[in-house]
């Protein structure tokens, strides 16, 4: 494998400590509106609306398919498909996420599910067979990245975090 760095589809994102948990900023939507989403390894589906609004733009497609489950968290909501942007290049179409009818206990805008896709079971009410695909999953079907994994490098409070979208950094 080749660890040249020149020859990597990948990108670092920023992900501040907020000394209980790791959080990422999305941007979604055309012109993007920007969400706070807890970084939860543990689900899959990726959800939005819990404090800011979801703003429907002109590359928002509402599903129809409702979620029934995400997680740990009670929340529920209907399936939008978006363009979604992390960090400074990473941008997919057409991404199915999560948005908010009802969410309990919760005070960020979401969460960035980035656990593996067999995690989504069960969530879709419609088609509980179906699995959602991932944000890393998207990224790397679109090219974006140059393979689908992610590395996470998480240090105490006082350093700044970061995840590896398309390949560890070895460095």
């Amino acid at each position: 494998m080749n660890h040249n760095t020149h020859d990597r589809r990948v990108d670092s994102v920023f992900v501040p400590n907020n000394g209980v948990g790791y959080t990422a900023y999305l941007g979604i939507g055309m012109p993007r509106t920007t969400y706070t989403l807890v970084i939860d390894t543990g689900s899959s589906n990726t959800w939005i609306g819990a404090s800011t609004p979801y703003v429907p733009t002109g590359t928002s497609s509402n599903t129809t398919e409702h979620l029934g489950s995400s997680g740990s968290t009670p929340v529920s909501g209907i399936i939008y498909e978006d363009t979604v942007t992390l960090g400074n290049r990473l941008t997919v179409t057409n991404f199915p996420l999560a948005v908010a009818s009802t969410s309990e206990g919760f005070r960020y805008d979401g969460v960035l599910g980035i656990g593996p896709e067999y995690l989504t079971l069960g969530t879709l009410t419609a088609a509980p067979l179906d699995m959602l695909p991932t944000l890393t999953d998207f990224l790397y079907d679109e090219g974006n990245i140059g393979e689908d994994v992610l590395g996470i490098f998480f240090q105490p409070v006082t350093a700044d975090p970061e995840s590896d979208f398309g390949e560890p950094d070895y460095t």
